[in-house]
């Protein structure tokens, strides 16, 4: 058990909580978490949005009981959690190259901390004109451009607007349907898929999909993998 430093609403549905202790995590990686003693049978995945010495913190967004519970805890509540899972995005390989980091809607979450560990990252976060005030846009857009150029694009298609030719990659989280138009834009997209996900460790089978022609587990194969390897046949039929 872990105690809760802060339970910050940034947006109408946003919340960054931090949590104290002593973490690791590859940008890209996540937690299951679970409040104590609550209703949740099965804890909820959470990506990484920022590691410092001596805590840890995580975006998120109210979309079911599970995080509407998390979004009434406060400072000084409990909370366990479990990771970090996953295998997350290859900074290595661009630690001195230029990349756009592309987030949508809660997709921006993991973004900050990439952000953080790349010398040369511009970041644009695709976000909808009911999600947030204009005041919480400022905060949000000060927030990430701690760590890289930050630019925020409201109700906007990034794939038809941004130039992509000036970057060595493309690391995205988001809508299925918006990485796969931003796959068709550069050779080296890193997408990080959401599915549901139930235990962390590939076990329950709940989180599959087809990447590369074959069946794989997001939360123990992924969540990041090469764009251009996964199938979209979802996000196709929404075109």
């Amino acid at each position: 058990m872990y105690k809760i430093i802060s339970n910050q609403q940034i947006g109408n549905d946003f919340y960054i909580m931090a949590i104290e202790g002593r973490f690791e995590a590859n940008p890209g990686q996540f937690y299951m978490l679970r409040g104590i003693g609550s209703f949740m049978t099965l804890s909820r995945p959470i990506s990484v949005f920022d590691v410092e010495a001596d805590k840890i913190a995580f975006m998120y967004r109210v979309v079911g009981e599970g995080t509407k519970y998390f979004s009434k805890l406060k400072e000084g509540d409990e909370i366990t959690l479990y990771g970090p899972y996953g295998n997350g995005y290859p900074v290595s390989d661009y630690k001195d190259k230029k990349v756009a980091l592309i987030g949508g809607g809660m997709g921006i979450a993991p973004l900050f901390y990439l952000a953080k560990q790349l010398d040369n990252a511009e970041i644009h976060l695709g976000l909808n004109s009911r999600d947030l005030t204009a005041e919480q846009k400022q905060y949000l857009g000060q927030l990430y451009a701690t760590h890289a150029p930050t630019t925020i694009h409201i109700d906007t298609d990034m794939s038809e607007k941004l130039d992509f030719s000036k970057y060595d990659a493309v690391m995205t989280c988001g809508p299925e349907i918006m990485m796969y138009k931003l796959t068709k834009n550069h050779e080296n997209v890193y997408v990080s898929l959401e599915k549901h996900m139930g235990c962390a460790v590939g076990a329950c089978l709940s989180c599959t999909c087809e990447v590369g022609g074959k069946r794989v587990k997001v939360c123990k194969d992924g969540p990041v993998f090469k764009g251009s390897e996964v199938s979209y046949d979802d996000a196709i039929k929404l075109l």
